[in-house]
């Protein structure tokens, strides 16, 4: 910040940090009725796959969600390495094949209807 103000040099501009504003959560269990509810539908659309927790290096707002007690889990298509090197999220090619597409929604239907 003392470089920022140093390079602007102008003493009517002022840097001040921004507030976290994201809040410090637990994560979400993974014994709760959605979560096996999410490994089964994988299992049934995905045979052969494994649910695996991990943590996503970005930001959403699930955090803000956990802080109110609700039980977040990022889900999203299938893709193969290749799929996902050549149009990754967010890139300028950035796409679904309509197979992954048809898979998911398959997926995201069975996990809602699915939870006990």
């Amino acid at each position: 910040m003392r470089e920022m103000t140093r390079v602007i040099g102008d003493p009517a501009v002022s840097i001040v940090p921004l507030p976290v504003t994201r809040p410090v959560t637990q994560p979400s269990s993974i014994h709760s009725a959605m979560y096996a509810s999410l490994e089964r539908a994988a299992s049934r659309v995905y045979p052969g796959a494994v649910s695996l927790p991990s943590m996503l290096a970005a930001s959403t707002d699930m955090a803000q969600l956990r802080e109110k007690g609700i039980q977040s889990y990022g889900i999203g298509p299938a893709m193969t390495r290749d799929d996902f090197a050549q149009h990754a999220w967010h890139s300028d090619v950035e796409r679904l094949f309509e197979p992954a597409l048809n898979d998911f929604v398959r997926f995201v239907f069975e996990a809602v209807t699915g939870v006990q």
